[in-house]
């Protein structure tokens, strides 16, 4: 396997190396490695030795919010959905409000535009 550094006991961010398994990946070996959390995670030696892998995973599951980027505020909601109502396409809200089609959709997915019925297509194309 050639000349692989011992890192037994080593911590790594919310790792601690526990052995070697034997096997690579892109070409680095393999480290078993006990989370804080009590997880275990393999981890290439690669990605201990310049911080690229801090954590099993559990680091990022407590540092992101639950709904990135998608947090209600209720003054521009409101306004998205008073400006559908009026006409407007989810493209031009989307410039308008310097936000994603998908999350305008999300906020005003019950909002229909004048003479649109349920059955209609949300957003319809016109050639």
């Amino acid at each position: 396997m050639g000349n692989v550094a011992d890192l037994t006991g080593r911590r790594f961010g919310r790792l601690t190396a526990l052995r070697p398994t034997g096997g690579r990946r892109h070409r680095s070996p393999l480290w078993l490695c006990r989370c804080i959390c009590g997880r275990t995670h393999e981890v290439p030696v690669r990605s201990l030795q310049s911080h690229c892998t801090r954590s099993c995973g559990c680091l990022r599951r407590e540092t992101t919010p639950r709904n990135a980027g998608y947090a209600p505020q209720p003054g521009r909601d409101v306004a998205m959905q008073r400006d559908r109502a009026a006409g407007a396409t989810l493209a031009e809200l989307a410039v308008k409000y310097g936000v994603s089609r998908q999350r305008v959709h999300q906020v005003v997915r019950s909002v229909r535009r004048p003479g649109e019925s349920a059955a209609e297509p949300y957003d319809r194309r016109t050639a």
